[in-house]
């Protein structure tokens, strides 16, 4: 009777997810077994399985088990990926979970029976398999209840660089969006004339001419009350500092800068008030200057100190504004990136330039009481692009997005 070889075939292996079990593509084979009479030799490689899987979809942090129909081969696992080639190591049970990747990520598998004096089979079997983990978007807002003067922090994981976002809201004309890696980052401020009431808040991710919500919400924004401040004010300093030469330079000097902002994030942690000094207004105040009342509100603080007092950088950013200007003075701006602004007005003195980068708590001025102004202080207010929002509640925020 002629010998049984039982391990005459190589082994197979498979990947199982779930309840689903499937064979990869196998590359090349090589397989030897031993004859009784001591000798080895190699057995033909088999035909491809025509059930071998090309690609395998799983879920985000869901785990694939590889396995063997051997009994003593060594499984090896590696991932080709764009940055180059990854190791990846198999728990006991012979798991692991799939990189996350825009594209599928494509597998190098190997069965390795190693040379041995025990008579055993001798071989190495290679597969290829990509593995594509579906990851959905993840939205994380920072608060759905609000004050005027507030800012909500939106940040959207898992969107695919061909994805787009898009905001349903009536807060803000427009939602500014930075996208690093697979993440969109965007905040809308909510200045002192937005109502209280509830406004429908509606996300939705656009896939080629396809578009789905991936959030559905309603925001509550709570009343608060501003107070009207009676300003006098010396009748020559008003004329010199409050003309128009003064609103056509700030409107074409000072605001234009806050358009554009750094697209990474700059800042590190919470903001620090920049002086130690007393409130003497608050954000959204109205005035009445000498009599007659305002039709702007005040869009800061203003912090009274001593002329001379150091005034320190509320956090970590480029400069991108520092001139004396007739209306706010000595006046330094500083963009902490992804649309946030701090800036510093009235001063005495500027102790940075245009492209200085400064960390939090560097001094970058002095108290001083510089265009139009009553006395020393500083007016500091903190802005997202164009909107001012209340500084008091913004230094409240540790600096963390909200994930």
């Amino acid at each position: 009777m002629r010998p049984y070889y039982p391990d005459y075939t190589a082994p197979n292996l498979v990947l199982t997810y779930g309840d689903l079990t499937v064979e990869p593509y196998r590359l090349k084979e090589q397989w030897t077994y031993r004859l009784v009479n001591g000798q080895y030799v190699s057995s033909e490689a088999r035909e491809q399985a025509t059930a071998y899987f090309e690609t395998l979809t799983v879920s985000e942090k869901h785990s694939v088990k590889v396995m063997e129909s051997g009994t003593h081969g060594t499984i090896e696992v590696r991932a080709v990926t764009s940055d180059g080639v990854v190791e990846i190591e198999l728990s006991e049970d012979g798991s692991f979970v799939p990189l996350v990747s825009d594209e599928a990520v494509d597998y190098q598998l190997m069965l390795i029976y190693p040379e041995n004096d025990l008579g055993l089979p001798v071989g190495e079997i290679a597969y290829d398999m990509s593995i594509y983990v579906h990851v959905s978007p993840k939205v994380h807002l920072s608060d759905m209840n609000l004050t005027q003067g507030g800012l909500l922090r939106v940040q959207i994981e898992n969107i695919k660089p061909d994805q787009t976002v898009e905001f349903d809201q009536t807060i803000v004309d427009e939602v500014i969006q930075y996208r690093i890696d697979r993440t969109v980052y965007a905040m809308i401020p909510f200045i002192y004339w937005v109502e209280d009431g509830q406004y429908p808040f509606i996300i939705k991710l656009g896939d080629g001419e396809q578009s789905s919500v991936i959030y559905d919400s309603v925001l509550h924004v709570t009343d608060r009350a501003f107070s009207v401040q009676n300003l006098t004010v010396d009748i020559t300093v008003a004329a010199a500092t409050r003309n128009d030469d003064a609103y056509t330079e700030y409107h074409a000097e000072f605001m234009p800068v806050r358009q554009t902002s750094h697209d990474k994030q700059l800042w590190d942690g919470p903001f620090i008030q920049p002086i130690e000094g007393r409130l003497t207004t608050d954000y959204g105040t109205r005035r009445r200057v000498n009599g007659e009342l305002t039709s702007y509100r005040h869009n800061g603080i203003d912090l009274a100190a001593p002329t001379g007092t150091p005034v320190k950088a509320s956090n970590s950013g480029k400069v991108v504004f520092s001139k004396k200007l007739i209306l706010t003075g000595n006046t330094v701006m500083i963009d902490h990136g992804l649309g946030l602004f701090t800036y510093y007005l009235h001063m005495d003195k500027r102790n940075v330039a245009v492209g200085d980068f400064v960390t939090k708590a560097d001094i970058i001025g002095e108290v001083g009481s510089t265009g139009f102004s009553t006395g020393p202080h500083l007016h500091f207010t903190v802005s997202y692009h164009l909107t001012n929002i209340n500084p008091l509640t913004f230094l409240e925020w540790d600096g963390e997005w909200p994930n």
